[in-house]
């Protein structure tokens, strides 16, 4: 289905019924200058036909409008957005994330300000919420307080990678968790900073129960190191790895924050010998569990005095 504009023009489609999107297909398309409705009671099946890829519906354009008051269900991306502004693209519906490794919302340049909070089908693991890529590429949550996760398994709330750019900052730290990462395989976690990746989540409220990490930044691009920026956040981790985690060049900026530990988790490597990529300055870390290891120290060639 599609909605494309001649100049001066304004199209509009809108789907009432089910659209089925098997293979390399799309559902509906809305480019710049038109206007798409997924109504109340209707639905976009997209489903992979391996190896294509489907997606539910892709909205292209600064003037392209889009609204999502059913549903869309995807194996794939549910929603790929490129080039959208501010207060054109709306979801009272559901994303629903029907397969292993599937995308709620894949944003290229975009404005995100509405409610992603994807549901995720039964044994689809890998999944993530909202995923930046690409070094023209900046993705920006006008309305951050609107971005909620509640996902299962080996899934991500938050992904940027390849010089890709998220920005989630809240004003104020949540009293409960907008993003909440619920695993029974020790997988999946927060936030994940790739390839020169940079997510800014200052004041975000963040738990993860048996999840691999709470947040990870790992590697650069260049000069970009891949970035997490979660200062006067709080993050409630339960796992077996580290609470932050941060590898070949990549950073996590954890100040004035809240860190509790639970189960055999542990807080972060701690290099006494060098320098250390996380900073949690006048972060306050508190101990739930007597399994729970604080600092996995590095590099430490003499005895550490701990008062």
């Amino acid at each position: 289905m599609l909605a494309n504009a001649a100049s001066g023009k304004t199209a509009k489609v809108t789907n009432k019924g089910t659209i089925n999107a098997n293979g390399e297909v799309i559902g509906m398309v809305v480019e710049d200058n038109s206007e798409g409705l997924n109504d109340t009671g209707a639905e976009i099946v997209a489903k992979n036909e391996e190896p294509l890829k489907a997606i539910g519906a892709y909205i292209n354009g600064a003037s392209a409008k889009f609204t999502n008051k059913g549903k869309i269900s995807a194996e794939n991306i549910a929603l790929v957005l490129q080039g959208t502004k501010e207060g054109n693209i709306k979801n009272t519906g559901t994303l629903n994330l029907t397969k292993t490794g599937a995308v709620g919302v894949y944003a290229k340049d975009s404005v995100v300000d509405f409610n992603i909070a994807p549901t995720v089908a039964t044994g689809a693991d890998g999944t993530v919420a909202l995923y930046a890529t690409g070094n023209t590429s900046e993705v920006t949550l006008v309305k951050p307080e609107k971005f909620s996760a509640y996902l299962s398994g080996n899934s991500v709330a938050a992904y940027a990678n390849d010089k890709g750019k998220v920005d989630m900052n809240q004003t104020t730290l949540p009293s409960a968790p907008n993003i909440h990462i619920k695993s029974t395989d020790n997988k999946g976690m927060g936030l994940f900073a790739y390839n020169g990746g940079v997510i800014n989540a200052n004041k975000n409220y963040i738990k993860v129960e048996n999840g691999s990490t709470g947040m990870s930044a790992i590697g650069a691009n260049g000069a970009s190191k891949s970035t997490i920026f979660f200062n006067g956040g709080k993050l409630d981790y339960d796992g077996e790895g580290y609470a932050l985690y941060a590898k070949n060049s990549g950073e996590i900026k954890f100040a004035n924050g809240d860190i509790i530990l639970r189960g055999k988790s542990t807080a972060m490597e701690l290099n006494t010998s060098g320098t250390n990529p996380i900073d949690i300055s006048n972060t306050q870390i508190t101990v739930m569990s007597n399994d729970v290891i604080v600092f996995n120290m590095l590099n430490a060639t003499t005895p550490i005095k701990v008062t």
